[in-house]
């Protein structure tokens, strides 16, 4: 299994598209409902290359969602990945992370 993930930079939609209101945050959850479905699909239906398929684009569209949110709340770079390392230390603290060589 792959010990790091790289997602690379995402753009987000145009900025008349972005809103700071509940329904731009509400679609992270649409969208994460969506990969619970096609995890549930895949699982179902002996794991075929289509729903793995179908999978990894509701995660990818859970992505986008919340690079929309980010960029609409206005989120910078450094606040971005300062949350992303917050998050990291607080599950490897948990025991959750695989240790690294470089950490």
């Amino acid at each position: 299994m792959n010990q790091r993930v790289c997602i690379g930079a995402v753009e987000p939609f145009r900025a008349e598209l972005l809103h700071q209101d509940k329904p731009q945050a509400l679609k992270v959850l649409e969208e994460a409902a969506e990969v619970v479905e096609a995890f549930k699909d895949w699982n179902k239906h002996g794991q075929t290359a289509e729903q793995r398929h179908d999978l990894i684009d509701e995660c990818a569209d859970v992505i986008q969602a919340t690079v929309n949110l980010m960029a609409a709340m206005e989120f910078t770079d450094n606040e971005i990945h300062q949350a992303i390392e917050d998050c990291r230390v607080r599950n490897d603290a948990r025991g959750r992370m695989t240790p690294h060589s470089d950490d």
